[in-house]
């Protein structure tokens, strides 16, 4: 695989559409050749072609952060529920109970005609 890498010519008018791809690649321990192991899943046996060593290919493990901004990101949408939820209860509670208090004031004031 080449990491010569080149600008391409932009042409006027022309729609630019970028693709992020990403790509896998396993050192193999013997011979320490790049292995691309993109399409390959976790827990796998796999052979270089270089020195046709045998080994396994571990799972994938996402980098630190990844795993802390699923967990923040979790945090502040369990907080946004909460804090909706408590509004339409307390909108809820409101509402029934003014209707049940003008109920009795009507009742009160036809009592004390």
């Amino acid at each position: 695989m080449s990491n010569d890498l080149s600008a391409p010519k932009l042409l006027v008018g022309r729609e630019l559409r970028v693709t992020r791809k990403v790509t896998l690649i396993f050192g193999c321990p013997k011979c320490t050749n790049d292995l691309d192991v993109t399409s390959i899943t976790g827990k796998a046996t796999i052979e270089c072609l270089k020195c046709n060593n045998v080994t396994w290919l571990p799972d994938y493990q996402p980098p630190w952060w990844s795993k802390l901004k699923t967990f923040v990101l979790s945090l502040v949408v369990s907080f946004l529920v909460g804090v909706i939820s408590s509004i339409a209860g307390t909108y809820a509670w409101v509402k029934i109970h003014n209707v049940n208090n003008k109920k009795i004031e009507l009742e009160q004031n036809k009592e004390s005609k």
